[in-house]
């Protein structure tokens, strides 16, 4: 008998009652089998090729449920009817959505054994599970520990009603309360005034990951009955409990029977789609070159310093990872004057420096890559207005004011043909222009690639408005996955890396550093707010990335993570890192972050991280993770595959890609996977020296005399 998943979800049967019931009707007769009649009643989702349609209501989707296709609803049925159960949910569910059966039926209707686990979903590439309902709780009646959770949900939005201002009627159980305007900061007191009430301590990411009120009571039910029972119902008595049910048979009553979903537009690449990173350079604190930068990883020291009041003209109180105040710059050499050196954003001069540096690092002078489809995409942000006597003195007034000559004074001095873009979403700035890159590489649009990402602090702004925010850390350590946290700790820097399709790579002879296997964005949407995660987000965008890439979940073997060196936000990437890439598995895997060496460079976040991984793939060796050392309350690392190297060790020859994970003020998200170099070696080009440039030094912004050939430039060549 073919029934509805709306029988199976109280949500589901708003305004279709009499439908609900007419097929729960069908689930009924199905599990009492009159007359020994062989009677199974599917209970069917939302069908996209075939029957009514695809559902898209909100309910719907907080269900955690795919819509099937017809090949997904047709191989489920075989599953179902084998599955010996008379009532069953074909279950297909979104990509690592936070699910549980439970969500879909009565548990009273469907118990397993008091010693089985959670049931979770699993990863895309695992085989599919018959997975059961499990039984609410041993300590006391079902239907005792419903009414609590409708209590507790109906208190929450009372709470949540009366903080707003709002008409409690308004208020409904199954919208996530962030879409009624609620901010982290209610999110967090919400979470302690719960706990309270409860008299628990309470997992303070737990509403962000149950965002409703109906599923943030349910979570209380699973975690913590007792104190849900205690606060909103009657506590458990102490009668003996009711003897647990018998564990099912193969011919359980009532089952879910489930695969998890991969999104249409993330199908698996072949290897065509590989991109081969084959030169770079960077400039980061204490670290004026890529060498130098691999040294202070590999040796795991910091480059946090206390901002000198000189930098700013006055204290800020504050340390910082910050590149010298001085930059040795040739006009000559690239073509400018110098008044127009003179007036332009730092971070240009350093863009035309580290990109020059990146094309010789691959192998190539300039001018063998004049008038090519050479793309530039740089992740970036500049609002920079230099003085009216400096503007006045500078034959291009708007190279030296609009943002897009990040990009543009690239592509002009260097005479590349390809896009030439600036994009800025915060933190992934760099990724989301590597994607974008990434994009044009595999349609062959372009034949390769810069990709660069750059941030200086010009002032004591960001002091001011991360400071108004209460994101910044007043220590002198950067600590993520770590009890210290305390925020952030800010940084500059800038890198450039170029890319080519891995087939040409290998035909041009070119040296392969690493190979880009696959990469993913996507924006987390309505939250509490501009700097308040989505997990579920991050986990599709990684799953996504994943089956982009072709590559396995136990084929990684580091997870370089963002970590914003808060509570709640590393807890929600810790989470979804282990969802995505340990469910069901105790394979270790490395995690760890640039951030805490060298501080938080803003939109020179991703290309920092990015090059970090690039490096430990080339020289095929794991740095140590400076944090991390004081264990967070509501995650044991301990006690997961994850784990936090502590010294330089060899890459694992089992789990030789790296992950890496990056998300942003905003909710741009990005995540991609990077395996090392393929085979053995091919003959390579050699890089080919420079020809001396006469120096300038330009502090500020002001031109002094000649200076010898050598400083930050060469040092960064070398």
């Amino acid at each position: 008998m073919y029934s509805s998943v709306a029988a199976s979800v109280p949500a589901l049967a708003v305004g279709q009652s009499d439908y609900a019931m007419a097929n729960a009707y069908l689930d009924t007769v199905a599990e009492a089998r009159p007359y020994g009649l062989p009677l199974v009643s599917v209970a069917w989702p939302s069908w996209q090729d075939t029957g009514m349609g695809p559902t898209r209501s909100a309910a719907y989707q907080s269900s955690g449920l795919a819509t099937l296709s017809d090949e997904q609803g047709l191989r489920l049925l075989d599953r179902a009817l084998a599955s010996g159960a008379r009532v069953v949910v074909p279950a297909v569910v979104r990509p690592y959505a936070d699910w549980r059966p439970e969500r879909l039926t009565d548990r009273r209707l469907a118990p397993e054994p008091a010693t089985s686990g959670p049931a979770t979903s699993r990863p895309a590439t695992a085989e599919p599970a018959v997975m059961v309902a499990h039984e609410a709780s041993p300590t006391a009646a079902p239907g005792a520990l419903k009414e609590a959770a409708d209590a507790a949900a109906s208190w929450l939005l009372d709470r949540l009603a009366l903080e707003l201002r709002f008409d409690r009627a308004r208020l409904a159980g199954n919208v996530p309360v962030h879409d009624y305007g609620i901010d982290s900061i209610l999110v967090t007191q919400l979470v302690q005034t719960v706990g309270k009430q409860l008299d628990v301590a309470l997992d303070p990411s737990a509403i962000l990951e149950h965002p409703t009120a109906d599923e943030f009571a349910a979570y209380l039910t699973e975690e913590h009955p007792d104190g849900l029972l205690a606060a909103f119902g009657t506590a458990p008595s102490d009668a003996p409990a009711p003897a647990a049910p018998q564990a099912p048979e193969a011919s359980a009553t009532r089952a879910v029977v489930v695969e998890a979903a991969v999104p249409a537009a993330a199908q698996p690449a072949s290897t065509g789609g590989d991109i081969a990173v084959v030169g770079l350079s960077c400039r980061f604190p204490d670290a004026p070159s890529g060498d130098a930068y691999w040294e202070l990883l590999r040796q795991g020291r910091s480059a946090l310093r206390p901002v000198p009041q000189e930098r700013f003209g006055k204290p800020v109180g504050h340390h910082a990872g910050l590149l010298p105040d001085v930059l040795r710059f040739d006009p000559d050499a690239f073509l400018l004057s110098e008044g127009d050196v003179a007036a332009m954003d730092p971070q240009a001069l350093l863009l035309l420096e580290e990109v020059n540096s990146a094309v010789h690092h691959a192998g190539y002078r300039p001018a063998e890559l004049k008038g090519h489809r050479v793309g530039v995409y740089v992740g970036g942000r500049a609002a920079h207005m230099p003085d009216e006597e400096r503007l006045a003195q500078a034959q291009n007034p708007v190279v030296i004011t609009g943002q897009n000559y990040l990009s543009a004074n690239i592509s002009q001095f260097f005479d590349f043909r390809g896009p030439s873009l600036v994009i800025d979403t915060a933190c992934s700035s760099a990724l989301v222009a590597m994607d974008m890159a990434a994009r044009a590489l595999r349609t062959g649009d372009i034949e390769s690639a810069v990709v660069a990402g750059v941030s200086l602090l010009a002032d004591d702004k960001p002091y001011d408005l991360f400071g108004r925010r209460g994101l910044l850390n007043p220590g002198e350590e950067f600590h993520l996955f770590d009890r210290r946290a305390a925020g952030l700790i800010l940084g500059e820097g800038v890198g450039v890396v170029v890319l080519k399709p891995l087939e040409r790579a290998q035909a041009d002879g070119d040296r392969v550093l690493a190979v880009l296997k696959g990469i993913a964005i996507n924006n987390d949407g309505r939250t509490a707010g501009p700097a308040t995660p989505n997990l579920q987000a991050q986990k599709e965008v990684m799953v996504t990335a994943l089956a982009q890439s072709g590559v396995g979940t136990e084929d990684v073997g580091w997870v370089e993570a963002n970590g914003s060196g808060t509570t709640v936000t590393d807890l929600l990437e810790l989470k979804a890192v282990q969802a995505v890439y340990r469910t069901g598995s105790t394979r270790p895997v490395a995690l760890g972050s640039v951030k805490p060496n060298i501080g938080h460079p803003l939109t020179a976040e991703g290309i920092a991280a990015f090059i970090k991984v690039v490096l430990m793939s080339h020289h095929q060796e794991q740095v140590p993770f400076r944090s991390g050392q004081e264990p967070l309350d509501h995650f044991d690392v301990a006690a997961s595959p994850l784990y936090f190297p502590r010294a330089s060790r060899p890459w694992p020859e089992d789990a030789g890609v790296a992950a890496l994970n990056c998300f942003a003020d905003g909710g741009t998200n990005a995540h991609l996977l990077l395996a090392p170099a393929p085979g053995a070696p091919r003959p390579t080009r050699r890089p080919l020296p420079e020809p001396e440039l006469n120096r300038r030094t330009v502090i500020r912004g002001t031109v002094e005399p000649a200076a010898p050939a050598g400083g930050l430039f060469w040092e960064s060549y070398r």
